[in-house]
């Protein structure tokens, strides 16, 4: 059982025309345990790849079009890009990602049902204020057979309300003022 929230921080995008390559390197909070990727642009000719590399620098992904990634499990996901022809180009815009939030083992029968807890700080480097989807997948990875694969995901929308933050009350002890008379 896999439990995301969704976080539209990134606007990672890139253009490549002729000979050229680009690397990038996405460092996910503190507290994340791996994301998912999602290309809302891809252009790449047959003559260039768009790569997705863990941490450890073994290759999770080679992006052919646009859409979700597969599930990196790595708290630092870097993408190369490389043009290897100069009458072609290459360009990709990455504008989310889902941040995987928890990761456990959960044993039940037909019946039973368990309920499983995670946070997240929901400061604006998680995303901040504002809606968010939180989705919890079971058999995230089809270990099982099952009678029906369809009902593994289950998102439900949240709304983070902001911090209200106001002074109330300022005391300045008298006898820290000091008045310098020329």
């Amino acid at each position: 059982m896999e439990v995301y929230y969704d976080n539209r921080t990134v606007g990672l995008e890139r253009e490549i025309g002729g000979m050229g390559s680009s690397t990038d390197v996405i460092s996910l909070p503190p507290g994340v345990i791996g994301a998912r990727l999602h290309f809302k642009r891809v252009q790449a000719g047959s003559h260039g790849y768009i790569h997705i590399y863990d941490e450890n620098g073994n290759l999770v992904e080679n992006i052919k079009e646009k859409g979700w990634t597969d599930y990196i499990y790595s708290k630092n996901i870097t993408i190369k890009a490389k043009c290897l022809l100069k009458t072609e180009s290459l360009a990709f815009k990455i504008d989310k990602y889902e941040a995987l939030i928890a990761n456990e083992s959960v044993m039940l029968n037909a019946s039973e049902s368990k309920n499983v807890t995670a946070s997240w700080n929901a400061t604006t480097l998680y995303g901040g204020a504002g809606p968010h989807n939180i989705t919890v997948r079971i058999d995230p990875h089809d270990v099982f057979t099952e009678k029906n694969e369809t009902n593994n995901i289950l998102i439900k929308q949240i709304f983070v309300n902001g911090t209200d933050l106001a002074v109330t009350n300022i005391d300045i002890p008298c006898e820290n003022i000091f008045v310098d008379r020329m």
